[in-house]
C-alpha cells in the first residue's frame, strides 16, 4: 500500500478520477473503474454532493451526469498538490 492509498479515501480517489476524466455520465462504470460496488459509488458520490464538491443533473434515460464544481476543482487541484509532496518523499 503506498503512501497516497493511506492518505486519501475513496472520496478523494473519486474526486480525483473526475478532475482527471471530465464529465462522469452514470455511476455503474466508475464504480468498476474505481472497483467499488454501485451502492458504495453512488453513496461517495452523494457525499461529493453534498459537500459541494461535485454537482449532479439528470440526463437522457434519466442517466446521472457528474461535474465538479469551482469548489471541487480546487479541493482536487490541492490534493494533487499534497500527492506530488508525499510520492517526491
Amino acid at each position: 500500500m503506498s503512501k497516497t492509498d493511506i492518505l486519501l479515501g475513496r472520496a478523494l480517489k473519486t474526486l480525483l478520477y473526475i478532475y482527471d476524466h471530465g464529465t462522469i455520465y452514470g455511476y455503474i462504470e466508475l464504480a468498476k473503474t474505481m472497483h467499488m460496488g454501485p451502492h458504495t459509488m453512488k453513496n461517495v458520490l452523494l457525499t461529493l454532493e453534498l459537500m459541494g464538491l461535485v454537482s449532479k443533473k439528470v440526463g437522457p434515460n434519466n442517466i446521472y451526469i457528474y461535474n465538479l464544481t469551482e469548489k471541487g476543482k480546487k479541493i482536487a487541484e490541492k490534493t494533487k498538490e499534497i500527492v506530488k509532496m508525499l510520492e517526491e518523499s
